[in-house]
């Protein structure tokens, strides 16, 4: 309630009327026994007191409008707050949708743009105390339907907590990044995502929606490529026939690195940026353990002869034999029947095996190859087709492949390298040794960005949050986007490790 304006509202009824201030008081007192002065009237025009509560229903009888109304300081206008603030999951509105049964969601996106600058509105006019009754109505209208209040709130307590912000000494723009700590909105007002994946930034609805996002908004989904990936179908680990769908539906191949690129590309020329808070992190306590100890550690695992057990069909038992520690000896204890066996069953060699290992990033294509000349498939096509129709035979062998590239390295040179390391510290008198065992501090998922992106919010000023956003190198990565791997992108520009 605004005293001012309920004021004014008073002297408007009055005046329009063609009343004094003394006719008034003598109306009043005529038909409904009022006892009220002059003075008190002027004193309820200029907004100084209100009238009391018997007063208030006696002055709004006589006026012709409700206690409400009166209270409000203006006439309550009808709006049809149905038909302006659609629900997008209504019966009505899907009975819109196309041909092929889509959503309208350009027609949905345009809409939230419009309702998000809407509610943005009325929040800073309710902080401000000009809210009068048809702006708090739309306002917990829209709340209701579109938003949902953070735990601990309610309408009431929303109400409340936009008056307390709007009297501290902030800005527009600070006063609006602290009322969004309050709410979040639904998904047919935010640009999730899996919207944003499999190239959706080519459809004019989630371009509508990369508009009217805000800034926080926009760094969270281009620091969710930090981890999870850009499309939620990939047409290479289904079948050839998937591959050439794509193809005739995108008129062009699939290159998931190019996908990759194209989707941060978007996100940037479009607003996003770098930011460190959102950033998923390697974290690891620190412990102590003795120098001595981590050398044998790393002795053991790549030079102490190991255990290994063979079935002896002749004997019908198993055989146990120590064995030199090295790289084969390795495979064969650990992943005969995994990598070793199917491979060898295409007609690889042993030798040719640990090649392959050595000299090559990703399960090469030779691989997917023989098991489609082994079935008598067509070997003729292109190779991309291949390795789509046998992806998920061999799933599990290109799970394992980056784990047993590093796990040669380390046998080749790693341990050499953590021997000179720790000798040295011995020899330095160190014989102590901080070890860390770096862990992820989130799920691979969009949800734990976004829990970890608003949990920064909640705790900065927007002061803050602009400081955490790496405008330099958002604007370093997007120059040499096209020159840079996934890798490179991934390590080099989305990437944060804190040591506790």
């Amino acid at each position: 309630m605004n005293k001012k304006r309920m004021g004014a509202y008073i002297r408007n009824l009055r005046t329009s009327r063609g009343l004094s201030q003394e006719r008034l008081r003598d109306e009043l007192e005529k038909r409904y026994f009022m006892t009220v002065s002059v003075n008190a009237i002027s004193s309820w025009e200029k907004g100084k007191t209100i009238p009391e509560v018997d007063y208030l229903r006696d002055l709004a009888a006589y006026f012709g409008v409700t206690v409400d109304e009166l209270l409000e300081g203006e006439p309550s206008q009808e709006c049809d707050f149905v038909t302006l603030y659609p629900d997008f999951s209504s019966s009505e509105f899907l009975e819109r949708c196309d041909e092929q049964g889509k959503i309208p969601y350009t027609e949905i996106s345009k809409k939230g743009g419009v309702i998000r600058k809407r509610f943005k509105e009325l929040c800073l006019e309710c902080s401000k105390g000009s809210d009068g009754l048809k702006n708090r109505r739309e306002l917990l209208y829209i709340l209701n339907r579109y938003a949902l209040l953070e735990e601990g709130m309610n309408n009431r307590v929303f109400l409340r907590t936009l008056k307390d912000l709007g009297n501290q000494q902030y800005g527009e723009k600070e006063l609006w990044w602290e009322i969004q700590k309050l709410f979040r909105w639904s998904d047919a007002l935010r640009l999730e995502f899996n919207q944003l994946s499999d190239e959706g930034y080519i459809y004019e609805g989630v371009r509508l929606r990369m508009a009217y996002l805000e800034d926080w908004e926009k760094d969270l989904l281009l620091t969710t490529l930090q981890r999870v990936s850009p499309i939620s179908f990939n047409p290479v680990t289904w079948s050839s026939n998937a591959l050439k769908n794509y193809e005739k539906e995108h008129g062009k191949r699939f290159d998931f690195v190019q996908i990759f690129k194209d989707t941060i590309r978007f996100l940037i020329e479009n607003g996003a940026c770098i930011n460190l808070d959102y950033m998923d992190y390697l974290s690891s306590p620190l412990f102590r353990t003795r120098v001595i100890d981590t050398l044998e550690s790393a002795h053991d695992e790549v030079k102490k002869p190991f255990r290994v057990e063979v079935f002896d069909a002749s004997n019908n038992r198993t055989m146990s034999y120590w064995v030199e520690n090295n790289f084969p000896n390795y495979l064969l204890a650990n992943q005969y029947y995994s990598v070793i066996k199917p491979l060898k069953e295409l007609g690889f060699s042993f030798g040719q095996i640990i090649e392959m290992i050595a000299s090559s990033d990703v399960l090469p294509g030779e691989v997917f190859l023989a098991a489609a000349k082994k079935d008598g498939a067509d070997i003729n096509r292109d190779i991309n087709y291949i390795v789509a129709d046998y992806y998920h035979r061999f799933s599990l062998i290109s799970d394992l492949w980056n784990e047993l590239r590093d796990k040669l390295s380390f046998y080749q040179k790693g341990y050499e390298f953590e021997r000179e390391k720790w000798e040295s510290e011995l020899e330095k008198g160190n014989h102590d040794n901080t070890s860390m065992r770096w862990e992820w501090s989130g799920d691979e998922t969009p949800d734990s960005y976004e829990q970890r992106a608003r949990n920064s919010n909640r705790n900065k000023t927007l002061a803050q949050y602009e400081k955490g956003r790496l405008k330099k190198r958002t604007v370093d990565l997007l120059q040499k986007l096209d020159l840079l791997t996934q890798w490179q992108i991934q390590n080099d520009y989305l990437f944060r490790r804190t040591e506790e």
